[in-house]
């Protein structure tokens, strides 16, 4: 069983503002099954996005506690900032009940790997 998209949220908040990693909630989606996308801000005007790995990949021994699959949505282009937001804007005008995270990181690290919601 997979955990309501604001309880995830609500733990990948705490694991970075605990590390002192910069994160903010951009948009607020659905409480329990929004889809998220994590905008990694660069801080140079460039930013990458990470989304939700397709329902055929997410679907594996993995998700066993909850451990969500990302994807580097655009893994060979950098995306200028005002690119990214328009993105993400297209993205929100197809499905309202979205959830935009932005973690500030100048390497471009998301820091998903560190959101084992098992650690919990």
């Amino acid at each position: 069983m997979r955990l309501k998209s604001e309880l995830w949220v609500q733990a990948y908040l705490q694991k970075l503002s605990a590390a002192m990693i910069p994160v903010f909630v951009i948009r607020r989606g659905h409480e329990s099954a929004g889809a998220i996308f994590i905008k990694v801000n660069q801080l140079n005007g460039f930013c990458k996005i990470y989304s939700p790995a397709s329902a055929a990949f997410s679907e594996t021994p993995a998700q066993a506690h909850d451990d969500r699959l990302w994807t580097d949505f655009f893994p060979d282009k950098q995306l200028e900032e005002r690119e990214t937001d328009q993105w993400l804007r297209e993205q929100a005008s197809y499905d309202s009940d979205i959830w935009v995270i932005e973690v500030e990181d100048k390497t471009g690290n998301s820091h998903l790997e560190q959101q084992n919601l098992a650690d919990l």
